[in-house]
């Protein structure tokens, strides 16, 4: 290969690696931004304009959404309507799952897949909010971001990301996730931290799942794990993986360690090393 060869191919290396790192760090715009940005254009290019107006996404005779707009911009060749205070019905095995309103929101007919803006969600024993939300027909599931709150039973949950079944049965919450528990009506653990990457709520396991680098500041409690159960009626959290405990001169290590916050406490379960200093 000659110099000028090796230059022109270096040079067009270096082109496509610049277009591809473009790609991936550049950045996109939200959801929220695509939806006020479409409105607009369909106000110039919408081929029909309706007022108070239904949708609904139905297949093989199943229900999945429901959605009335005071007012709907549809683009035939695009198949996107855009539309203007929304308020609808999510729905599972046939049953009204899940509430919801929104200032605006996208439908696009061709992928089935609709797109909320600050959506306010209601639903048996919970209510959420976030900055956007979107709903795909492939997989049937809820992806909320920004500035998301999250009351469900015991919990209140605060994080950037949520994932979950429209009936948030199981809702998974990653961003910074954060949660205050108060059990049987009597007040929160207001001074335990606990921090993690990721959370996964179980309401009716009575569960909350907590993943990678999890760590807990509780009164003279310390503790660590790469994964921890948290059972919120007993208040006990189990730690796994690396997992030890300092609690005054006692520290604990092994594969699981208890931490025990209403009777703040700590143990080792099964085999692990204890030590203890005087003071």
């Amino acid at each position: 290969m000659t110099i000028s060869n090796k230059i022109i191919f270096t040079t067009f290396i270096l082109f496509v690696g610049g277009i591809f790192l473009w790609a991936i760090f550049a950045p996109k715009e939200d959801i929220s931004t695509q939806i006020h940005k479409t409105l607009k254009e369909q106000e110039k290019k919408a081929d029909v304009i309706f007022k108070e107006v239904k949708f609904q996404e139905i297949s093989s005779g199943k229900k999945y959404w429901d959605l009335l707009a005071q007012s709907a911009m549809l683009n035939k060749s695009t198949q996107i309507a855009a539309l203007k205070s929304a308020k609808g019905t999510f729905y599972k095995n046939g049953k009204a799952v899940l509430l919801f309103r929104s200032p605006a929101a996208l439908w696009d007919m061709k992928k089935k897949e609709i797109w909320l803006d600050k959506p306010l969600g209601k639903g048996a024993g919970f209510w959420f909010n976030a900055n956007n939300l979107s709903w795909k027909f492939a997989d049937q599931k809820l992806l909320c971001r920004g500035e998301i709150i999250l009351n469900k039973g015991e919990v209140t949950a605060f994080c950037d990301k949520l994932e979950s079944d429209v009936a948030l049965e199981k809702a998974a919450l990653q961003g910074n996730p954060r949660i205050i528990v108060a059990v049987n009506g009597r007040a929160p653990i207001s001074n335990a931290k606990i921090t993690c990457e990721k959370i996964l709520y179980r309401q009716q396991d009575e569960l909350i799942d907590l993943f990678g680098s999890v760590k807990i500041s509780y009164q003279d409690i310390t503790a660590s794990g790469n994964s921890a159960r948290y059972l919120t009626q007993g208040k006990i959290i189990i730690l796994e993986g690396q997992a030890h405990a300092v609690q005054g001169g006692s520290r604990l290590s092994g594969d699981k360690v208890k931490v025990d916050l209403k009777e703040n406490k700590i143990s080792v379960i099964g085999k692990g090393k204890i030590s203890v200093s005087e003071e």
